[in-house]
């Protein structure tokens, strides 16, 4: 069957040369010119499939991701890299994650973190597909439930590079953390479709919906509704150039 569903990709900020492929049942791929050929890559991956594939801000040789099958497996849940996805290690197992089409940005680092004696980020988050979010504060060692909310269920997380807050974005809104995943705050009603943040201008948000393009420069205090002529009705999956 080969990759049978492609789900997720992703390129390493640092250079644009490390990026990763992650399939349903068909394992994970890595490149390392820019996507110019793949490799499988999934030696210690005991799932058999990847989505979320993260890379660690502070240091692109950890990589974080969501092992997955087309249905629910005791292999399935994080595993961390820390030699660029040569390597794979299983950090929070969960047989109750699926994964089955989940493309999803459910793992976020949180830069402002940077921790010398992990050699990265210190503070990462998973939202699992039921809306449970996990918080790690050792670089990934240890996991625990910090929030659970079937508000945030299928939604998609992202952290401001600047400043730690983390984001929630859901069918059922905009959620907003100023504690690092203590408490959240709703900050905007709508039935959200994606999201993305930039590192070049941390304090934008962008979210899209059926009603349009909900821009926020302000960390997500406020936000401005943007829809052309032309725009979609069935908007998915957002993604803002970090360049221009």
């Amino acid at each position: 069957e080969g990759c049978q569903w492609p789900l997720f990709i992703t390129f390493s900020d640092h250079d644009g040369s490390l990026a990763f492929l992650g399939t349903d049942v068909g394992g994970l791929y890595r490149s390392v010119d820019g996507g110019k050929s793949w490799k499988h890559s999934s030696i210690g991956l005991g799932s058999e499939g990847a989505t979320a594939i993260t890379v660690d801000p502070n240091n692109q040789n950890r990589i974080l991701l969501c092992g997955v099958n087309s249905t629910e497996n005791s292999h399935n849940g994080l595993y961390l890299s820390q030699n660029a996805g040569l390597t794979w290690s299983p950090v929070c197992t969960n047989g109750s994650v699926n994964g089955h089409r989940d493309y999803r940005d459910s793992i976020a680092f949180d830069k402002t973190s940077n921790d010398q004696s992990i050699g990265g980020s210190a503070v990462a988050y998973w939202l699992t597909e039921w809306g449970d979010l996990y918080k790690t504060e050792d670089g990934a060692k240890h996991w625990s439930r910090v929030s659970a909310s079937s508000d945030y269920a299928n939604g998609e997380i992202f952290v401001n590079p600047s400043n730690g807050y983390v984001y929630i974005a859901s069918q059922k809104g905009f959620f907003r953390s100023v504690d690092r995943g203590v408490s959240f705050e709703k900050k905007l009603d709508a039935a959200l479709t994606g999201i993305d943040v930039i590192g070049n201008l941390p304090n934008n948000i962008y979210l899209c919906s059926a009603d349009g393009i909900y821009i926020s420069a302000d960390s997500g205090e406020t936000f401005e509704n943007v829809k052309g002529s032309s725009y979609p009705s069935c908007a998915h999956r957002i993604e803002v150039s970090p360049t221009d």
